[in-house]
């Protein structure tokens, strides 16, 4: 069956309804145009305790001040802890503050909680804003970020990353709704189905698979374990649809882009780490939020050359096993945080969601797209050496006096092109971890994958649906490349009511400007429905009938 190339056009009118996933509006917070300044004060005694129990989730309670251009804002009472994995070995460690920790309902700017990022392992401390940017640029819903100097009653910790949070409060800034279940995916969320046990997906102590962090008093895995199972059955011509009903696979297939293009082996694809799904009460579909982004661009401790890596066998493969010889000088404490990460790599190589997109040709097909793309217009040295170049002429003050810092200012400079000789080490495992700078992996990743890249025939790309409030229309746009079908005709089902058929056409009225343009629209009146759900479906000469998607939803 040949697909087609739909692309729904934007047009010029009043907002009314919008495609769900999209990112709110920056805040100062995470106002990226320059560094601000956080103060924390803490009680020394309480200061000495965060760093005594290093791997201890327990909050102690501190001041906030964070300062802008013009003025400053301070919040009480706020919570303050070391945060991460193995960053958690790190000289300079990384923190979370949670503004609603000993004041129930505190909030700032929206806020429960906010993350500083030492990001330990980048020289430059560009490489996770900079994958939140590409992110966001391929529409996906990602964390905001910007950058701060840390003081700590009164003395410089060094430059972090401002990270947003992942909670409710994100989820209900994105997705409208905070009420489904938020589960935050770790080492081994392989997304296989291990039976109907929930212990199966919550296994660990200290580190669940699967981390329930909404609605825990139900703690209902129900939604989650229906989900793997549809996901791992695969079986029959309606699963297809049955998993896109079930989940957002357009957006995961842009996520699934970037990340081969930054090489983010610390997601998904190769590790099985750092996500979080989103059980989505408006559409019904689990949303795949990536986070967590500093092992990316090249930085490697496991021996790969992620820069020269298949990405249509891009997943874990056995020969990447570590020695447990090297942590024998470890104490029982980090051999606690050790074991679980151990364990992950010698487990089985299951990656069912990325595999299944491999074996698919219309998924296999959409994601070359979507990579290409990116190639194109966001992922290569042209497009990006303006903004590294801004933001490493910003960063340089705070990085100069950052005296946590491991690295000399010569070897920082040269990371921005090259690779520099330093090591990552737990207990006694080491390894040269940065084989690329960061422009130079830009060059080689945008070089290689644009050998190894199938061509893409077909794609559908999904943006906001605008309507004009004085009508109360909805405009459909459809752009046809290729094959100009027999017919085609938009579905639509307001309100969870029975889907219609309008006829689209391609006669140059309406917003389509040109007759046999390849642009078919249609007006459809919204009936001042809430929720609108919609499919397109065509019909070719030879008889063959093409829908795309299973299933699209807009809500008010």
């Amino acid at each position: 069956m040949r697909s087609l190339l739909f692309i729904f056009i934007v047009l010029s009118c009043s907002i009314a309804l919008k495609a769900q996933t999209r990112n709110p509006k920056e805040c100062r917070l995470f106002d990226d145009s320059r560094v601000h300044r956080v103060d924390i004060s803490i009680d020394t005694n309480k200061l000495s305790e965060i760093f005594k129990h290093v791997f201890s989730n327990s909050e102690q309670e501190a001041s906030f001040v964070i300062h802008y251009e013009h003025d400053s804002d301070t919040v009480e009472s706020v919570g303050l802890r070391i945060k991460g994995a193995t960053s958690r070995f790190n000289p300079k460690k990384s923190f979370k503050i949670g503004f609603n920790s000993f004041v129930k309902g505190q909030k700032y700017q929206r806020l429960e909680k906010l993350n500083l990022n030492a990001n330990w392992n980048d020289p430059t401390q560009i490489r996770t804003h900079l994958a939140i940017k590409l992110y966001e640029n391929a529409g996906i819903s990602v964390s905001r970020s910007s950058f701060t100097e840390l003081y700590i009653n009164g003395s410089y910790y060094g430059l972090y990353n401002m990270i947003e949070q992942i909670d409710d409060a994100y989820v209900k800034s994105r997705y409208g709704s905070k009420k489904g279940n938020l589960y935050k995916c770790l080492s081994n969320a392989d997304l296989s189905y291990r039976g109907d046990r929930i212990k199966e997906y919550t296994n660990h102590e200290k580190n669940p698979t699967y981390q329930l962090k909404t609605n825990k008093k139900k703690a209902d895995y129900s939604g989650l374990l229906s989900f793997l199972k549809l996901l791992n059955q695969n079986t029959g011509s309606g699963h297809k649809c049955q998993l896109e009903n079930r989940f957002n696979m357009d957006d995961y297939l842009k996520v699934a882009a970037v990340d081969l293009l930054i090489a983010n082996w610390d997601g998904y694809i190769f590790n099985r780490n750092n996500y979080y799904l989103y059980d989505n009460p408006k559409t019904g579909k689990f949303e795949y939020i990536p986070y967590d982004f500093d092992n990316t661009f090249g930085t490697d401790w496991i021996g790969e050359d992620w820069g020269n890596r298949n990405i249509y066998d891009w997943a874990f493969h056995r020969d990447f096993i570590f020695n447990p010889d090297n942590f024998e000088n470890a104490d029982d404490e980090m051999m606690e945080w050790i074991t679980p990460f151990y364990e992950s790599f010698m487990a089985d190589t299951l990656r069912p969601l990325y595999y299944y997109i491999m074996q698919t040709d219309e998924y296999r097909n959409q994601l070359n797209y979507n990579i290409n793309l990116l190639l194109e217009s966001k992922f290569n040295t042209d497009s990006l050496s303006g903004e590294i170049d801004r933001l490493f002429t910003m960063l340089t003050p705070a990085l100069k006096k950052d005296s946590f810092d491991r690295y000399s200012w010569e070897e920082i400079v040269s990371s921005m092109d090259e690779a520099i000789d330093v090591e990552f080490q737990i207990a006694t495992f080491k390894h040269k971890f940065l084989r690329y700078g960061l422009r130079e992996f830009i060059e080689v990743s945008h070089d290689q994958i644009l050998s190894q890249l199938e061509p893409a025939e077909s794609h559908m790309n999904l943006v906001a649906l605008k309507v004009r409030k004085q009508d109360e229309n909805l405009i459909f746009g459809v752009q046809i490349n290729g094959e100009v079908p027999k017919n085609i005709s938009t579905y639509i089902s307001m309100d969870s009511g029975p889907f219609r058929q309008y006829a689209m056409s391609d006669d140059g009225r309406g917003d389509d400007q040109v007759r046999s343009d390849g642009i078919f629209s249609v007006w459809i009146n919204k009936e001042n429905s809430k929720e609108v759900r919609y499919y397109f479906q065509s019909e070719l000469d030879n008889g063959e009938s093409v829908r795309e998607p299973c299933s699209g939803y807009l809500t008010k």
